[in-house]
């Protein structure tokens, strides 16, 4: 394999003209010592902690870095900033109310995602580990479903997406295999929530657009909270009216 993308290589830059810069070496590291691990990246110009998880994260950061620094930028000066970067649905917390556990949304979507997000997980800690999964109609489902059914203590929950997902009957044998199906997201996380336990970890995974269904319901329940405070009356609007 290296062979061939060293000649697809040379002829992509004949064909281009192009000059290509290969990423220097890094090493990554996790504190495992909180209830969350921390990340941190040495690179050629300092070590910083990242916001990215795992090794993916710093492998991309370190590619990030050494793009920053061919247009002529100095990143040494930028890697306390490191810890700011945002990239939704990667391994991104969010909250839910009735969740006793801590619960992620990360949008790995094809098998070497999911080694990915296996290996990162290895830096946590756990009791039971809730998967909820959607799986996309083009995706190879068993190669995907055998990996998360291979992560320790899993708890498998499978569901549909909004957009080129596997119905119900599309699932097969793996709906014996997991605790439960269910046709809409939030109707599963609710049935997560009645047995997880705080010492359990829950992701939402398998799927970008799984991923995105479940940060678009949290944005629009947050704008109708909002919209709701606002039109209700204020205190002296109540005093006021009452004393009419």
């Amino acid at each position: 394999i290296a062979s061939s993308l060293e000649s697809l290589q040379k002829q992509v830059q004949t064909r281009t003209a192009s000059r290509w810069r290969s990423a220097p070496a890094f090493s990554w590291r996790a504190d495992i010592s909180g209830r969350f691990p921390r990340w941190f990246l040495k690179s050629k110009w300092g070590e910083a902690e990242l916001a990215l998880q795992g090794q993916r994260g710093a492998g991309n950061t370190n590619l990030a870095l050494h793009v920053f620094e061919g247009l002529g930028f100095e990143p040494r000066s930028y890697l306390p900033q490191l810890i700011t970067v945002w990239w939704p649905a990667r391994m991104q917390r969010i909250h839910l109310p009735n969740m006793a556990c801590p619960i992620f949304v990360s949008g790995d979507h094809n098998a070497q995602g999911v080694e990915s997000l296996r290996q990162l997980l290895t830096s946590y800690r756990y009791k039971r580990l809730h998967l909820l999964v959607a799986v996309g109609i083009k995706k190879d489902l068993d190669s995907i479903m055998e990996r998360f059914a291979g992560f320790p203590r899993v708890n498998l929950w499978l569901t549909t997406a909004s957009f080129q997902s596997r119905t119900e009957q599309e699932f097969g044998p793996w709906l014996e295999r997991a605790n439960g199906y269910f046709r809409r997201p939030m109707e599963a996380l609710q049935e997560i929530a009645m047995v997880a336990q705080e010492q359990d970890l829950c992701v939402i995974t398998g799927s970008l657009y799984l991923a995105g269904d479940i940060l678009r319901y949290l944005h629009e329940s947050a704008e109708k909270n909002m919209s709701q405070k606002a039109h209700e009356p204020t205190d002296a609007a109540t005093i006021g009216h009452s004393a009419n």
